[in-house]
């Protein structure tokens, strides 16, 4: 198939699925936007789109393969977000806005769209990977290998990551237990290792990783220095405690002065360390 052809359902696959007529649409009508969001496309669906349907959607500015219905999740997985990575990021290089939420995508799928997807995506400003089961090593690569390529970007999502098996504190929170998590090593290395290339950041949400007061600490002493544009983070049910709390107050809030909105809920922060969030860290 020529990269100008319409982009046809592959005979292998089966009958072709209802939502693959949006994709046939978005090249008819040269829309910028593809939306396959809560589409249930499986790892099946996610490999035709990568072969025979993002060759012929260059255009595209907006790639939307995410779900907040857990019913309704998109469900590629590790190998689709590598063939996404491998054979479709390198079709759309004018992407600005990619959400792969609720995809189960992995350590796997986070180190090949790090290392092999986002350099193809240079214009990206939107990254949405929320639920994912990313844990240490996938958020490590995403800081090392893959936002060095993505300087222009101004919302990363990775939020509910997972917060490992905390007994009670799981429970409270309403997580999944399945869920994995970024965890301290992945915080710190996206602090001292990534955030540093995406200082137009303006939105950054980590909340349900179990970052720890060492993630926390990390985030306030080497990483929120460099987003000084944040206007909106997101750090609920990560257990930082007092100690991360403190060193928010002192040593991270102080840096973004733009601030509207922070999520600090289920940290257990201590009346003393909420105090000193109010009076020392947050911008009046």
């Amino acid at each position: 198939m020529s990269d100008r052809s319409a982009p046809t359902w592959p005979a292998e696959y089966g009958g072709e699925p209802g939502w693959w007529q949006r994709v046939r649409s978005t090249y008819a009508d040269h829309e910028t936007t593809l939306d396959l969001f809560e589409c249930q496309i499986g790892l099946e669906g996610g490999k035709a789109l990568v072969e025979r349907g993002l060759p012929s959607l260059r255009q595209l500015t907006n790639l939307y393969l995410g779900a907040d219905d857990w019913d309704k999740r998109n469900r590629i997985g590790p190998e689709g977000a590598t063939a996404l990575a491998t054979q479709g990021l390198p079709h759309v290089t004018q992407l600005t806005s990619l959400n792969l939420c609720h995809n189960y995508i992995g350590d796997e799928g986070a180190q090949a769209l790090a290392t092999q997807g986002l350099p193809h995506v240079t214009l990206l400003t939107s990254l949405d990977l929320r639920d994912n089961r990313i844990r240490s090593e996938g958020a490590a690569a995403l800081a090392t290998q893959g936002l060095p390529h993505v300087t222009q970007l101004t919302s990363l999502y990775l939020g509910g990551n997972g917060v490992g098996d905390e007994g009670a504190f799981t429970q409270v929170l309403g997580l999944n237990r399945e869920r994995n998590r970024i965890g301290p090593e992945g915080a710190q290395a996206l602090a001292t290792q990534g955030l540093s290339h995406v200082t137009q950041l303006t939105s950054l949400d980590l909340g349900g990783n179990y970052i720890g007061p060492e993630g926390a600490q990390a985030l306030a002493t080497q990483g929120l220095s460099h987003v000084t544009q944040l206007t909106s983070l997101d750090l609920r049910g990560n257990y930082i405690g007092d100690e991360g709390a403190q060193a928010l107050a002192t040593q991270g809030l102080p840096h973004v002065t733009l601030l509207t909105s922070l999520d600090l809920r289920d940290n257990r922060i201590g009346d003393e360390s909420a105090q000193a969030l109010a009076t020392q860290g947050l911008p009046h």
